[in-house]
């Protein structure tokens, strides 16, 4: 409804440059997540579409080949202290059947975790 109320109210021209406005901003987050390295490495492994045919959404989790000390929730929370609300995930699952903890893809580890930033 949300989307409804803003291109009645905008009119197509203004929720287009609304929309192009959040694209961009969501291209300049990624891009700049590209370029952050560790170790001649890049610190995060980007999981979204990128900037093409996607929505307004960047989503990544850190590169699991740098052996950080810590995961995406926990890098949730310390982006969340400086007001930045980022949203974390585990890429598991608990089965309802053998109660296992099982991740959600079978190309990932069961401890995996991933973060998405909505623009």
């Amino acid at each position: 409804y949300v989307q409804f109320y803003k291109f009645n109210r905008l009119g197509l021209a203004g929720y287009r440059d609304l929309e192009q406005n959040m694209m961009t901003n969501a291209k300049v987050i990624r891009d700049g997540m590209k370029r952050m390295t560790k170790d001649g490495k890049p610190r995060f492994v980007m999981l979204d579409n990128g900037d093409d045919r996607c929505l307004p959404v960047v989503t990544a989790m850190l590169n699991p080949d740098l052996n950080l000390g810590y995961d995406d929730i926990r890098l949730q929370y310390v982006i969340a202290e400086s007001h930045w609300y980022v949203s974390a995930y585990a890429m598991s699952f608990t089965n309802p059947e053998t109660e296992n903890k099982e991740p959600l893809f079978r190309d990932a580890p069961e401890g995996q975790t991933m973060f998405r930033i909505v623009v």
